[in-house]
């Protein structure tokens, strides 16, 4: 150990993570229903860049200060051999019946979302529904009022909890619900 020490010797990481088994990387991954609207005409048509770059710079630190490297891959069939030879994989906003949990499922690859997900996979999210009745509840005591729902969309599962705990909320006081769909899904147009 002096020797080592002497001679400015550092261990190798990967070489320690493969003799412990593991990789030190972790996957993250968009899921494919976060692309809202016509990809093929407007690729960034659903993206809402500054959440999708709090995600990234958030896992990021937290991977690197956990010794593990980050990388992003694309959601198809082709991240096959990338979910085997990894230590997890974080996928963000997956939708209802989502493709790359299907890939993660035949992988077997250690997995949790950034949203809630139809499997029996780890996940972290917010409580939209609470903080919607939260919200209207809020606004009607700040004066009464008859809040409308405005959205763009209704695949991401934030959206269908905001929408449910909206038409709740309207049916519990009596209010006849008011809903504004955009009529484009991009977030700019709305």
């Amino acid at each position: 150990i002096d020797t080592a020490k002497r001679l400015g010797y550092t261990a190798s990481r990967t070489a320690r993570s493969l003799n412990a088994g593991r990789t030190g990387a972790l996957v993250l991954a968009f899921s494919s229903a976060t692309m809202i609207g016509d990809r093929d005409r407007d690729p960034e048509a659903g993206w809402d860049i500054e959440f999708f770059i709090r995600i990234l710079n958030g896992a990021s630190a937290q991977a690197f200060h956990a010794g593990y490297l980050l990388s992003m891959i694309p959601f198809d069939a082709s991240s096959r051999g990338f979910l085997t030879s990894t230590d997890g994989v974080i996928i963000v906003d997956p939708a209802e019946h989502d493709p790359l949990l299907d890939l993660v499922a035949e992988t077997r690859a250690n997995c949790v979302t950034v949203g809630r997900n139809t499997r029996a996979l780890s996940w972290v999210d917010n409580d939209f529904f609470k903080a919607t009745t939260e919200a209207l509840q809020h606004l009607c005591r700040a004066k009464p009022s008859r809040p409308a729902f405005f959205l763009t969309e209704t695949s991401s599962l934030y959206v269908r909890e905001e929408l449910s705990a909206y038409l709740d909320w309207c049916s519990g006081t009596g209010t006849e619900p008011v809903i504004i769909r955009s009529p484009s899904v991009r977030m700019d147009a709305a």
